[in-house]
């Protein structure tokens, strides 16, 4: 990729965001027995009453062959139960469309395979394509996003209308996210950094592949095999969050202090010159002098460091996060 210096001092302007607080952990059902019973009137009253209508259970059972995931939702036990006038009452007071199954397909997605009416089915692509944003704004649980893309690589890899997505990227997608799941551990709390890490993947590679984006494509990829290099180190078979140490550097190798270090994911960086929306998805290490044993989900970023007054003092470097590599990070200064 060539450098774009205007185009990252415009980025490196842009506001800094934390990471929107987490809404994918699991609660007490409230509205899903109604829904499962039909009764419109009783989920019309409990969401008056407040209920989410984004409520939501994934539970998992062990086979020989691995484990296997449910998914469930309001919206999705509708769906399933072809209840229209529930459909459009959950979709009225905001459940996602994009929620996805234990098979990784979002619940528009669902309904067409089922062959809902045509009314039902419209209803819901519509409602998907009004909540598709290229970052998300929610996460999903960690299961659903490992099902979600091996759903998207798969069903794309057998469009042959999308010749310039390479399929072997698609395969690898497939290939690491068996593996992934494979090793996954029992449903427990973990960090919801965690959860969005994998939905910004998926909703990355979906973009990138309906756009014929194919370097994106191969950024996700990348992001994915450091995930699963550390994963392979980890004791119970997941990526996690891995402490790294970031110095900045002089011309003659000494260090210099008092400085912050920004970072983004590698595909979002390789967006920025095209979408420079996605600037805003830079963030910050906490340290505001040298970075000692910080907590950085694994995958592929770009990081850059930058003055008190906040301008740019190096070219942004590539570093891959896991636990079984590098864990200190030299920034060059100019």
């Amino acid at each position: 990729m060539k450098w774009m210096p205007l185009v990252l001092a415009f980025s490196l302007a842009s506001p800094i965001v934390a990471a929107p607080q987490p809404t994918a952990k699991p609660t007490e059902p409230v509205l899903m027995p109604a829904v499962e019973r039909g009764d419109v009137e009783a989920v019309r009253t409990l969401l008056a009453a407040g209920a989410d209508p984004n409520e939501f259970q994934v539970s998992r059972t062990d086979n020989p062959s691995g484990p296997r995931f449910t998914s469930k939702s309001p919206l999705l036990l509708a769906v399933k139960g072809g209840n229209e006038p529930l459909v459009r009452l959950l979709l009225s007071h905001g459940a996602r469309a994009r929620w996805r199954d234990a098979n990784g397909m979002t619940v528009a997605e669902v309904a067409r395979a089922l062959k809902s009416s045509d009314t039902l089915a419209e209803l819901l692509s519509n409602a998907e394509a009004r909540e598709f944003t290229l970052v998300p704004e929610w996460p999903l649980p960690e299961p659903l996003a490992l099902a979600a893309l091996s759903q998207i690589a798969g069903s794309y890899s057998a469009t042959p209308a999308r010749p310039q997505v390479d399929p072997k990227l698609l395969q690898r997608v497939g290939d690491i996210v068996e593996v992934l799941t494979r090793t996954w551990p029992r449903l427990r709390e973990r960090p919801p950094v965690l959860a969005w890490s994998l939905t910004r993947d998926v909703n990355s590679l979906e973009w990138a592949i309906k756009n014929g984006r194919n370097e994106i494509v191969a950024a996700v990829v990348a992001d994915l095999e450091t995930k699963q290099q550390d994963c392979l180190s980890s004791p119970d078979g997941t990526f996690g969050e891995v402490k790294i140490s970031v110095r900045t550097l002089l011309g003659d190798g000494t260090e210099r202090r008092g400085l912050r270090i920004r970072y983004i994911e590698r595909f979002y960086w390789d967006l920025i010159a095209t979408m420079p929306t996605v600037a805003n998805q830079w963030k910050e290490l906490a340290a505001t002098t040298a970075v000692v044993s910080e907590p950085l989900t694994a995958g592929d970023y770009m990081v850059v460091a930058i003055s008190p007054d906040g301008k740019n003092l190096s070219e942004p470097k590539p570093i891959s996060v896991r636990r079984n590599g590098t864990m200190q990070f030299d920034v060059p200064l100019r």
